[in-house]
């Protein structure tokens, strides 16, 4: 008999507080042509993002970083620490979306939640 198990991912939102410029995402950088070979030693990045449904802007000096080469190939950081992209208006939860480039790889969009801290992460309906 064969006993099959299925493999259930469960992914967690990102949350960042109202204000915060020290939070850290991260994501895989994958090759352009294939989409699945990952990329090390990207350096040269365009990092867009939106907060709220406002204006899109560009980051000023996106801070990323290859986690390690070997191990974690393909895997960098990027650092949130620009304050229109966590600064709400008002107390509502609302949604960041993040936008990163570059021309060896594949475009990732990343969706952060930022939160009022009276909100606890509850989003607005």
């Amino acid at each position: 008999m064969v006993v099959r198990v299925a493999h259930i991912e469960r992914r967690q939102n990102m949350k960042i507080l109202n204000g915060s410029l020290d939070n850290i995402i991260f994501f895989v950088a994958l090759d352009l042509t294939d989409g699945a070979t990952r990329e090390t030693g990207l350096t040269t990045w365009a990092v867009w993002y939106q907060l709220d449904g406002g204006t899109p802007a560009a980051m000023t000096t996106p801070t990323i970083v290859e986690i390690e080469s070997t191990n974690m190939e393909g895997v960098y950081s990027l650092l949130i620490d620009e304050a229109l992209m966590t600064q709400l208006a008002d107390d509502k939860s609302e949604e960041l979306v993040i936008h990163i480039t570059h021309a060896g790889m594949r475009e990732v969009t990343r969706y952060i939640e930022i939160y009022a801290k009276q909100n606890e992460g509850k989003f607005n309906s």
